[in-house]
């Protein structure tokens, strides 16, 4: 299967369920310049994606944000060589929301 020629019409994180900013798919064409195109996202937070919901929908800016901020603690307070700690969801307890 090949990769469709405009985005899909979800706006919706598939992590959170919150509205993703996606401009591509509330634009329906790729041209259009996205807020994703100048963040880094942290394998660990696209392998919660659950199977069936990869590709079909982009994460927002507030679950990119704090896997970011949850890397960036674990990169400071782990010594060499420590497993990553688990990134929390949005909303949990643990999250930076």
């Amino acid at each position: 299967m090949s990769p469709s020629a405009t985005p899909l019409p979800a706006e919706r994180c598939p992590l959170c369920g919150e509205p993703n900013a996606c401009a591509p798919a509330q634009a329906g064409d790729f041209q259009v310049a996205c807020w994703c195109t100048r963040t880094r996202f942290p394998a660990s937070l696209l392998a919660r994606i659950p199977a069936g919901q990869r590709g079909l929908a982009c994460i927002c800016n507030a679950c990119v944000d704090a896997a970011l901020a949850a890397e960036a603690a674990v990169d400071t307070a782990a010594p060499a060589g420590a497993p990553p700690a688990p990134v929390p969801p949005p909303g949990s307890a643990d999250s930076a929301d």
